[in-house]
């Protein structure tokens, strides 16, 4: 099962922000096999983070999949 990683989840995990027992529970979910990122959930990350926790994230965020941003538009007639 596919899931994505939400902003919530790399704030917590950034260095300078939230205690070691936290980052480590949310580390086994970065490290899953299934886990997945989103461009505007990257984004979002990167645009809050402190330059060395940008350079962490980012080679984080280079060892995931990436989901393709899709539009879907229904229109009722």
């Amino acid at each position: 099962m596919t899931f994505l990683l939400d902003t919530s989840l790399w704030i917590d995990l950034t260095p300078t922000r939230r205690p070691a027992p936290l980052k480590q529970f949310i580390a086994s979910y970065v490290l899953d096999p299934e886990a997945h990122l989103a461009e505007p959930v990257r984004i979002e990350v990167l645009r809050s983070a402190r330059p060395e926790e940008a350079r962490l994230l980012e080679t984080q965020f280079a060892t995931l999949p990436c989901l393709a941003p899709t539009l879907h538009l229904s229109f009722l007639g």
